[in-house]
């Protein structure tokens, strides 16, 4: 009994959650009535919260859209070849010394799994 109570009370719930009735008001057709346009920001603070998540989602997409500069463009492009070429050496070196490739994925899966400790630094 208890636990189709909860059933009940938390599906309930969910459903008021999502469209601002319960299931009692979804079966007797109770609509709320309609606020003008004007106050619906101002008179459900649920509402106003989710307004100012919006507006603040649409300000960091428009940031993140707006185009970066040459000399800032061309530094992180840098970066990403001082990054590939390091990884490479470090590949490169590794199959010099004699190691496999499953023997690297095996060292960088135990390298993330302590937390970037590598094997020789348990010794």
């Amino acid at each position: 009994m208890g636990l189709a109570g909860t059933s009940i009370y938390s599906t309930n719930y969910l459903i008021r959650e999502s469209s601002g009735r319960s299931i009692l008001q979804h079966i007797s057709g109770y609509r709320p009535p309609i606020m003008a346009k004007g106050n619906t920001g101002e008179a459900d603070p649920h509402l106003r919260a989710s307004n100012a998540m919006r507006q603040k989602r649409q300000e960091a997409l428009r940031a993140a859209k707006e185009p970066v500069g040459i000399t800032e463009q061309a530094a992180a492009g840098k970066q990403k070849k001082d990054w590939v070429r390091e990884r490479d050496e470090e590949v490169q070196d590794a199959l010099d010394v004699g190691k496999g490739l499953s023997d690297m994925i095996v060292d960088q899966i135990y390298e993330v799994w302590n937390w970037g400790k590598k094997r020789d630094d348990d010794e």
